[in-house]
C-alpha cells in the first residue's frame, strides 16, 4: 500500500511539473510573440499639413486690414469709401460644444492707427480636426480647409451658409457669398508676405466668378506652423454692362478687401 501511494505521488509530481514546463514553455512564446509585435510596430504617420491651421491657446496675429466700399447716393453718384484698420486676434480660451468638438475662443481687437490703441470688436471661434478645420465668423461657420492639404481639392466651404442670403454694405443689400467653390491653388510655395518669408504657403481660392453684373472673388493664404497670413476679396455689383471698364471704375455696391499679416 505505501509503494502505491509514493508511486501515485510520484506520478502526480511528474505531472505537475510537465504542466508547469508546457505552461513556461507557452508564456515564452506568447511573451516573444509580443516583443515581436512591438518592435514591428509602426506608430501611424501624423499628418503635417495639420499645420497651416494651428490653434492654442496664447496664440496671437495681427493684421493691416485695407478697405474700399463702394456707397451708391443715388443714381448716379457713387461715394468710396476707404479705410486701414489694425486687425489683433487672440485666442484665449477654449470650450466643448454641443456636439463635443473642442472649440477655441478668438478675441479680436481693432485699431485705428500704428499706436495700437486696441479696442474690442468681437468675438469668433474655431475648431479642427483631422480632416477639417472651420471658423466662425459673424455667426457665419466656414469650411476653411480640408485635411490633409493637398494641390487640386475642392470643397463646399460655405456648405452652412445660404448663398442668396442679402448682407448689409454701406446700407445696400449684397449677396456676398454667391457663386463661392473652394479650391487649393498650390501648396508648399515659399512666399514673402507681409515683410515675412515663409517656407510654406498654402493658397486657397474661395470664389472667382463674374458675369456683366457681379463679380465675386476671394483668396486666402495659409502658412505653415502660423496659419492665415492673407486674405483678398472683391465683391461688386453694377448696372454697368461695359466689360472694358474695370471693375473698380464701373461698381456701384460692395467692397474690396486686403487683409495681410504684420505680426504675429
Amino acid at each position: 500500500m505505501l509503494i502505491n501511494l509514493e508511486s501515485s505521488l510520484k506520478n502526480t509530481y511528474s505531472m505537475r511539473f510537465i504542466n508547469y514546463l508546457v505552461f513556461i514553455a507557452l508564456f515564452g512564446l506568447v511573451v516573444f510573440s509580443s516583443c515581436k509585435d512591438e518592435s514591428t510596430f509602426e506608430d501611424p504617420e501624423v499628418d503635417s499639413t495639420l499645420a497651416y491651421f494651428p490653434l492654442a491657446i496664447g496664440q496671437s496675429i495681427t493684421y493691416r486690414l485695407d478697405s474700399i466700399i463702394y456707397d451708391p447716393i443715388n443714381e448716379t453718384q457713387i461715394e468710396i469709401d476707404t479705410n486701414i484698420v489694425y486687425i489683433r486676434e487672440d485666442v484665449v480660451d477654449t470650450f466643448t460644444n454641443e456636439v463635443g468638438e473642442l472649440v477655441y475662443r478668438i478675441e479680436r481687437f481693432e485699431s485705428q492707427n500704428t499706436n495700437f490703441d486696441w479696442q474690442i470688436r468681437d468675438v469668433w471661434s474655431a475648431t479642427k480636426s483631422n480632416t477639417r478645420a472651420e471658423r466662425f465668423e459673424e455667426n457665419l461657420r466656414f469650411v476653411k480647409l480640408i485635411f490633409p492639404v493637398e494641390d487640386g481639392e475642392v470643397w463646399n466651404g460655405n456648405l452652412y451658409i445660404d448663398e442668396t442670403t442679402l448682407y448689409p454694405v454701406a446700407g445696400e443689400s449684397v449677396e456676398i457669398f454667391k457663386s463661392w467653390f473652394y479650391e487649393i491653388m498650390s501648396t508648399a510655395v515659399p512666399e514673402v508676405i507681409g515683410g515675412y518669408s515663409f517656407d510654406e504657403v498654402t493658397t486657397v481660392q474661395q470664389a472667382n466668378e463674374e458675369n456683366l453684373i457681379e463679380r465675386r472673388y476671394s483668396l486666402e493664404k495659409y502658412a505653415k506652423g502660423v496659419g492665415l497670413v492673407y486674405r483678398e476679396m472683391e465683391i461688386y455689383d453694377t448696372q454697368e454692362i461695359d466689360e472694358s471698364i474695370p471693375w473698380e471704375e464701373k461698381a456701384d455696391k460692395g467692397f474690396k478687401l486686403t487683409m495681410t499679416v504684420v505680426d504675429y
